[in-house]
């Protein structure tokens, strides 16, 4: 979508690095995301084998209390590490619903066999010099605000109380001319 002039989205890049062989192993991984308010929540498992930018979207959109929303994936595999395969995967932050400067992603990477959440039995951090690094690829120009600075935040509830002629859950969306 467009942006309107002096507004940009946090962008972060997750670059997942494995052994090329065995091919088929060391694939599993998960990310934690932390809010601004110190939510923490962690995505379901995650393969990097054939790993679609909709299965990432859904992974994160899909966290609890709509911690992250309309976060966009770009997946791109790359072969070109000796020995390695390496997976990247670019994240950018909706510039309202997740508005300013973001805590980076935290990669899920070691083994969490029965009673863990999310299960990772064949991670990528079981294989020999794998690793999985966040780094901010672009910073926001937008500041982090409580309900889109349209509304006050009712911290009973953890909800947001929106002005008049805005709604949604963050109050990031105009429903009239006031």
């Amino acid at each position: 979508g467009r942006r309107r002039a002096g507004r940009r989205a946090e962008q972060q890049l997750v670059t997942i690095t494995r052994p090329a062989k065995p091919s088929k192993s060391h694939h599993q991984f998960a990310l934690t995301y932390r809010s601004p308010m110190f939510e923490e929540a962690t995505t379901t498992t995650l393969s990097v084998l054939n790993l679609t930018n909709a299965q990432v979207e859904k992974a994160l959109n899909s966290l609890p209390n709509a911690m992250v929303s309309a976060v966009q994936a770009w997946v791109h595999f790359n072969t070109t590490v000796t020995g390695y395969h390496q997976t990247e995967i670019r994240l950018e932050f909706d510039e309202h619903a997740n508005p300013g400067d973001q805590y980076m992603l935290e990669c899920r990477i070691d083994y969490c066999g029965d009673g863990c959440n999310p299960r990772l039995t064949d991670p990528v951090g079981q294989g020999e010099g794998s690793s999985c690094e966040v780094t901010e690829h672009e910073s926001s120009v937008a500041r982090n605000v409580e309900c889109s600075g349209r509304g006050h935040c009712n911290h009973d509830t953890g909800t947001c109380e929106c002005f008049e002629g805005y709604a949604d859950d963050a109050c990031s969306t105009q429903t009239a001319l006031v």
